[in-house]
């Protein structure tokens, strides 16, 4: 039963073997450029593939576009950009848009004017924006503030007319407007929004040539639980596959495009959890191209949890997907050899536009970049000893154990609520002191208060206002967590799943200073549910609990399947 539940053990391993060569006090690494993506074999394939097919169609959509002209007038600079709502946002998106298409239109055609029109409008946005506004900026960040990194990436190694000042500004822009929404080394938010923080994140690290910043961004990507490889399962599902095709293709649009900078610096993202990423992209292409996916798993991320695929946004054909489905295409046929048949129906049934120019590649001869082999699972059951800690008005709080079933029952009253000052509630917890995971299976949650809860819960101490995180099924067959202290990742409050059905599977994991919890209904396929920092912990307590949150009715929870996991050999 346990034998999924920490297949991604070996990643943590693959990390700590990143550290010795992405360190960011190791003098060994060194960045290349270009390489946002593009590195100058990039740009020399897009000068000779112009005059070919399906290179030279694309090519003229480029020329013709309204950005690639060069008598485009910039429409900002603007010291202020909103999103959601939006203001000066098309202009931000037009001039830097502009930026980065005739930065490339420069590299392939090597008339000056183009250069000179990049550079002018990067320098005015450079020293004139200041300040974002609205809901969904990071996502601005990362669409469209990538477009300026691209850009001056291309001129910076390209052009001569670039000097030193343009290197600053540029970069006190990512530094300063660009890196703080992207939140490392802080959790991610999730599934697509999250992959959009490590798109900008990573193409920051690049231009600045901040090996901190890049180990943050490959660390999170390995191990943040919301977004990246671990929020795909091995059968492609991805935590957004059952919200809608749309935001299950940004997902997956973001991942790719960090991994190919990543592969630009010679490190192999593509191949994690058994090239994760590639399976999910085929089993995108193979629904979206019209086939039925016979395999459906409930899964999801904090934003909803799905029990069927979302169909909304399903589509065989359409401009945006070009520039995914490229570079999908030549990191995983052209570059590793593989055979996916729906993909390649999928890129081959797009029309030609600015992307296919820019991606599409008939050979590619980089190496595949550092990647250790897959390492087997090694966790074990951990020894610990729950004892009880009542912290309800009452002191009514109990338990009883059956060996023979490995049920604990826990009957207690009182309230926990991370937004409250101290807890008041029935706890069985173990302290701990190196990195391990509870998982436990809630039976039930009696009825006999509207408000009682059980779960699983992360403490920081035994005081009643300890920072913690917990999960937790009620007694109307709903899911949710809450928290104290910590900094926590999602950018929005926790999600309540309705309707799960008893029995359903938790799990709440410490990694270091990440505790992470999720939820299953099956104990295997795992929806993360929060993710949260908690800095400086030293010994720690997983455990238990239950709550009636009323002081004159105990609730009674049952919890079976109950065992704490850890790393060992």
């Amino acid at each position: 039963m346990f034998n999924r539940i920490f297949s991604f053990a070996w990643v943590l391993i693959f990390m700590s073997l990143l550290v010795l060569t992405l360190n960011p006090c190791s003098a060994q690494f060194k960045f290349q450029h270009p390489g946002i993506p593009f590195n100058e074999a990039d740009l020399e394939r897009m000068n000779t593939n112009k005059d070919k097919e399906p290179w030279r169609a694309a090519y003229e959509v480029l020329l013709k576009d309204k950005c690639s002209q060069l008598d485009y007038r910039e429409r900002g600079p603007h010291a202020k950009v909103n999103r959601e709502p939006n203001e000066n946002l098309s202009e931000y998106i037009d001039d830097s848009t502009a930026v980065f298409y005739q930065s490339v239109l420069y590299s392939v055609t090597g008339e000056k004017k183009y250069a000179e029109n990049a550079l002018r409008i990067l320098r005015a946005w450079m020293k004139t924006h200041k300040e974002w506004g609205g809901g969904t900026v990071f996502l601005a960040a990362s669409d469209h503030g990538l477009y300026f990194i691209q850009g001056a990436e291309i001129l910076r190694y390209t052009y001569s007319g670039w000097t030193r000042q343009d290197t600053r500004d540029t970069e006190s822009y990512c530094e300063e407007m660009l890196w703080p929404l992207f939140h490392f080394p802080r959790p991610l938010r999730y599934a697509n929004q999250g992959a959009a923080q490590l798109k900008g994140g990573i193409a920051v690290a690049v231009f600045c040539n901040d090996q901190e910043k890049f180990y943050q961004v490959l660390e999170a990507y390995a191990n943040d639980p919301g977004t990246g490889p671990l929020n795909i399962l091995s059968n492609g599902q991805t935590g957004d596959s059952g919200r809608d095709q749309g935001h299950a293709f940004g997902m997956l649009k973001n991942m790719t495009f960090t991994c190919e900078v990543a592969h630009r610096q010679g490190v192999d993202l593509y191949s994690l959890l058994d090239s994760r990423l590639m399976v999910a992209t085929e089993y995108y292409a193979k629904y979206n191209w019209g086939e039925d996916v016979v395999e459906w798993i409930p899964y999801g991320t904090p934003y909803g949890y799905y029990k069927t695929m979302g169909e909304r946004g399903r589509k065989r054909e359409s401009g945006y997907l070009t520039g995914y489905l490229e570079q999908a295409y030549g990191a995983f046929v052209v570059r590793a050899g593989k055979k996916l048949p729906y993909l390649t129906q999928f890129r081959d049934g797009q029309t030609p536009n600015v992307d296919t120019f820019l991606y599409r590649k008939d050979k590619d001869d980089s190496k595949l970049g550092r990647m250790p082999h897959s390492i087997p699972d090694h966790r074990l059951p951990v020894r610990y000893k729950f004892v009880g800690l009542n912290l309800d008005e009452g002191k009514t709080g109990k338990s009883t154990y059956d060996k023979s079933t490995r049920t604990i029952t826990l009957n207690g009253a009182g309230d926990l609520y991370g937004g409250a000052e101290e807890d008041e509630c029935f706890f069985e917890l173990a302290r701990l002191t190196k990195d391990a995971t509870l998982v436990a299976r809630v039976v039930s949650v009696s009825d006999s208060s509207r408000l009682a809860k059980g779960g699983l819960v992360f403490r920081e101490s035994l005081k009643p206002d300890s920072k913690m995180l917990a999960v937790y099924g009620d007694s109307e067959d709903s899911m949710a967590s809450t928290w104290r202290g910590g900094e926590l990742g999602g950018g929005k409050p926790s999600q309540t799943f309705k309707d799960l059905g008893f029995p359903f599977w938790l799990k709440v994991e410490r990694k270091k200073a990440r505790v992470n919890a999720y939820v299953s209904h099956d104990g295997e396929a795992w929806t993360p549910i929060r993710s949260g920092r908690f800095e400086g912990v030293r010994s720690y307590y997983l455990g238990l609990f239950c709550t009636s949150l009323d002081s004159d009715e105990p609730s009674t929870v049952v919890f079976d399947h109950v065992q704490i996991l850890g790393a060992g050999r």
